[in-house]
């Protein structure tokens, strides 16, 4: 898919932590006018990378505008200019490239992959240790684009049986303008939940709203929504170890089976009342989904911040 708007904000707002270093991009992540144009790259740098062939601009940004020592893109043909070819269903094996690189780029490559397990292990055998993971990928209305559409607790889930040597540091949906701050959700559910600590955001919170106890109904909304959403994150491995893949999703860690199957529970807290309210009335107004969630959002500042 490439960069967009969310994508590109993400390298932006951690750009002091890719100067000097390695960066890989599964896939050539290529950068359009548009998103070129709404980003907060300095107006010089849009207009040399607008000059230039789609296939030499994300080498520029990286090289030039944000000073890593190695940009490498890996693919499975050299039609996109990969410098590195090789299947992500299969194992990597080649040690000139594995635990080489400081971030590894995934805009849309990880649903195109039958295997997702060997592609995991691949993406993270790549990294070096406290190497990160950025990714965006489909979350909802993405039919026919790839094998699989992604849901946030997938990569949640996926640190917490790998909590020894993955963190998740960002997670997000987006669709069109609105972007949700996932973790509050998780924070929430899991009694386990552990901030994020390793790792200088730069204030990335402004990508997406904090919605606090009402994240779940904005993520309803999110499922209503006419528009393609996505999930955007930031994962970073601590150590280099074999990978679990025997997640049990948070929400059935943390409640029975029973407690997530009935509807209707006694609630001790006044909020869980009134969030109850708010979901019931919210959801069910025939209006735009996306309408509904800002409406949200100014409902969840007003009372959680």
């Amino acid at each position: 898919m490439g960069f967009s708007n969310n994508s590109l904000e993400i390298c932006n707002k951690i750009s002091e932590d890719l100067k000097d270093s390695s960066v890989i991009s599964l896939g050539n992540p290529f950068i359009s006018n548009d998103v070129l144009h709404k980003s907060n790259i300095a107006k010089k740098n849009k207009q040399k990378i607008i000059s230039m062939d789609r296939d030499i601009r994300a080498l520029y940004l990286f090289k030039e505008v944000y000073g890593v020592d190695k940009f490498n893109i890996i693919d499975i043909s050299k039609d996109e200019g990969a410098d590195f070819i090789f299947d992500l269903n299969e194992t990597i094996f080649d040690q000139s490239i594995l635990y080489q690189y400081d971030f590894l780029l995934d805009f849309g490559t990880q649903e195109h992959v039958f295997n997702n397990n060997n592609f995991l292990s691949n993406v993270f055998n790549l990294l070096k240790d406290s190497g990160k993971y950025i990714f965006e990928l489909p979350s909802n209305g993405w039919l026919e684009h790839g094998f699989r559409q992604y849901s946030p607790t997938f990569f949640y889930d996926l640190c917490y049986s790998n909590k020894n040597s993955l963190s998740i540091q960002w997670l997000s949906l987006h669709s069109k303008r609105c972007g949700l701050n996932i973790l509050p959700l998780y924070e929430f559910l899991d009694k386990n939940y552990t901030k994020k600590t390793s790792f200088n955001l730069n204030n990335l919170d402004s990508l997406g709203v904090n919605n606090g106890l009402l994240t779940s109904i904005s993520i309803s909304l999110f499922n209503k929504s006419s528009s393609p959403v996505l999930v955007l994150g930031l994962i970073q491995k601590s150590k280099s170890k074999e990978l679990k893949f025997n997640s049990s999703q948070c929400l059935y860690r943390n409640y029975s089976l029973g407690e997530v199957l009935v509807k209707e529970k006694k609630r001790k807290k006044i909020s869980n009342i009134f969030k109850s309210i708010i979901r019931y009335s919210i959801i069910n107004i025939p209006l735009p989904a996306l309408i509904k969630f800002k409406f949200i959002s100014l409902i969840a500042k007003f009372l959680f911040k």
